[in-house]
């Protein structure tokens, strides 16, 4: 007996059957399946949960891939960043692009899927060091980045019924890397000034001081300008605009940033316009790594100065929250990553705040 035929549902030329939801008050929704049953139970559904309130367009999610994602965040959020961080954001996305999972819609973006990314990019090469295979760190970023774009996308565009099938899955995420600990040894920092002092103009001596003396991030260090140093607080202005965590701060500055100021100004600090450091990102990693190279210093990043500079406050004896004035950091979790008080160090303050009390 032939099958009767079910209104709302097409059979189409390819042998496959398109379901159609109609009713008042909402947009007509399709679907094309491969077999009757499955259109029937869809249609069913859809025209239950209009009835009912509770349904659910997906059509978005399902014709949007995640690199139509990565490209509406590459443009919106990523480009309006400055400076190194958006030339590595841009790099990032762009290789994240180049990948296959790229050709998933977001609502096929299901864990298996992301599995399958986490191992097959675990087992691939380090394109940058040979013989070496991609590393958990990296992949970890990888599927950071993805939740993060993932979640961007759904509340600018209002898909609350997707669900980012990261979230809360912590354990799924490949382990961090040990934390880097690097602190400048004996004689490394007078090397390293001595030779900067002659290298070019001789700014990136005061810039090096300046970092081990103010604990900034580099691009809060460029971009920092003479008018916003006041001397009568010991203070200056990083706007919102020009530092990481995008909230405006009032940095104290430490009596080794005044004196690397002053020498900057022959004794004095001048009320004038435009930035204290004339040098951009691109030319301050050039010099940098040849600096250390004439220097003889091996396994030495610039962002270890800020590491240095943040844990010579802590030896100092400061606590969390008075260092996280100079950092700018949020959360204490993220300062620990930079402040390593040995046990030693610790002793000693305790001896010092004894002999006090006596």
């Amino acid at each position: 007996m032939a099958r009767q035929k079910s209104i709302g549902i097409t059979k189409l030329k390819s042998g496959r059957f398109r379901a159609r939801s109609r009713r008042i008050g909402y947009p007509t929704d399709s679907k094309v399946f491969n077999t009757m049953n499955d259109a029937e139970e869809w249609k069913a559904k859809a025209d239950a949960d209009k009835r009912h309130g509770l349904f659910v367009n997906t059509k978005e999610a399902e014709s949007t891939t995640l690199g139509d994602a990565l490209d509406a965040y590459l443009a919106e959020i990523v480009e309006a960043k400055k400076g190194k961080t958006r030339v590595n954001e841009r790099n990032h996305i762009n290789a994240l692009k180049a990948d296959k999972i790229s050709k998933y819609s977001l609502a096929a973006l299901d864990i298996k899927v992301l599995r399958d990314y986490k191992l097959r990019r675990l087992a691939s090469n380090n394109l940058r060091k040979p013989g070496q295979k991609v590393s958990g760190e990296t992949v970890r970023k990888d599927l950071l980045k993805i939740s993060s774009v993932f979640n961007w996308y759904r509340e600018e565009n209002g898909l609350d019924s997707l669900v980012n099938p990261i979230a809360n899955r912590r354990k799924f995420l490949p382990a961090k890397n040990e934390e880097r600990q690097r602190r400048l040894e004996a004689n490394e920092e007078s090397t390293l000034l001595e030779v900067a002092k002659n290298y070019s103009t001789g700014e990136y001596e005061f810039l090096i001081r300046w970092l081990l003396a103010s604990a900034m991030r580099l691009q809060e260090a460029l971009m920092m300008e003479w008018q916003r140093i006041n001397l009568d607080t010991f203070t200056v202005d990083i706007p919102t605009a020009e530092n990481k965590t995008k909230v405006y701060r009032r940095v104290p500055i430490s009596p080794a940033g005044v004196s690397v100021l002053k020498a900057m100004n022959n004794g004095q600090i001048k009320k004038v316009s435009g930035r204290v450091f004339s040098v951009n990102p691109a030319s301050v990693e050039t010099a940098w790594k040849r600096i250390k190279l004439s220097a003889g210093i091996d396994n030495l990043h610039l962002h270890d100065l800020r590491h240095e500079s943040l844990s010579r406050l802590g030896d100092l004896g400061l606590s969390s929250s008075e260092i996280k004035k100079f950092s700018g950091h949020k959360h204490s979790d993220s300062l620990d990553r930079y402040v390593h008080l040995d046990e030693i160090t610790l002793a000693k303050k305790l001896q010092r705040i004894a002999d006090t009390a006596l």
